[in-house]
């Protein structure tokens, strides 16, 4: 009977995941007032507010000067987009993004977020997924740009405005 019961508890709560449950969204302040830590299960990640200094980060047709700083009620919306619209309900969706890394555990990726206004006004999420294979201090961090290191390493814009992914690009090989 345990075993059922425990059988039982594992069904329930993999329906839950698959059915598109929202994960509570926690933020906190960092050591950084440009930061901002986030916390969504098992999954880690910072938020660069608006006056976060990007100038490596060039993404099309979005003004790097317009910026915002993402919210809770936002992350919560590029995780609800994410699901939907690139890991989706079967394989048949992941060939619209095909450098997708599929088969990824995303709670071993820490994500960075930063908010873009582009030319139309419109709302930009960038997600830029590091793996998280130090015990560094990634709350803390800079963002991030490497330019090899395959699918430990991978981009995410999602128009929250439209709530459509707009492009998801996996980096190189060295």
């Amino acid at each position: 009977m345990n075993k059922l019961y425990h059988l039982q508890v594992v069904l329930i709560a993999l329906i839950a995941i698959s059915s598109g449950c929202k994960v509570a969204v926690r933020t906190f302040p960092t050591k950084k007032a440009t930061n901002i830590g986030v916390e969504m299960g098992f999954r880690k990640g910072v938020i660069f507010t608006a006056d976060y200094p990007i100038l490596h980060l060039a993404l099309p047709g979005v003004d790097p000067s317009k910026r915002f700083t993402p919210t809770k009620k936002d992350i919560e919306e590029t995780n609800l987009i994410f699901r939907e619209q690139v890991i989706g309900t079967g394989k048949a969706h992941l060939n619209h993004y095909e450098n997708y890394p599929v088969g990824i555990n995303l709670n071993k990726y820490f994500m960075q977020y930063a908010g873009f206004i582009n030319a139309r006004g419109e709302k930009i999420i960038h997600i830029n997924y590091v793996w998280k294979e130090r015990g560094e201090d990634y709350f803390n961090s800079e963002y991030l740009s490497i330019h090899d290191g395959g699918n430990n390493y991978w981009q995410l814009n999602i128009n929250l405005t439209t709530q459509r992914v707009i492009s998801l690009w996996v980096n190189g090989m060295g």
